[in-house]
């Protein structure tokens, strides 16, 4: 009976140590998720996305859709692409709307 208890607890332990966790970004996601942040604070600044901007904001949503409870500086990708959204209301509506649509339906 004890044993059959052990192997039963041991075989939870495992399973939920393989389950559990935040998935991680590797260098190169990270790296996107920095360029789409740089190329939104950047677009703020100037008053429009440059050329090669929307590339980096598509592979953001790519990733967050990859990837949606990885987390980046402790912000989950919908919780980024959520903040990300509003900044550029004003430089870019369509890309705004696009990543709003994203956070709000889901990475998933």
């Amino acid at each position: 009976m004890k044993s059959t208890l052990g192997v039963v607890t041991v075989s939870c332990l495992v399973l939920l140590a393989g389950c559990g966790g935040t998935p991680e970004l590797d260098s190169g996601e990270v790296e996107t998720v920095t360029a789409a942040q740089s190329a939104v604070t950047s677009a703020r600044q100037s008053g429009a996305l440059k050329a090669g901007d929307a590339q980096k904001l598509e592979a953001l949503m790519i990733l967050c859709r990859e990837k949606p409870l990885a987390e980046s500086d402790g912000m989950s990708m919908r919780e980024l692409v959520d903040d990300l959204a509003p900044k550029l209301s004003k430089v870019d509506p369509e890309w705004s709307a696009k990543l709003e649509r994203l956070a709000t339906n889901g990475c998933d």
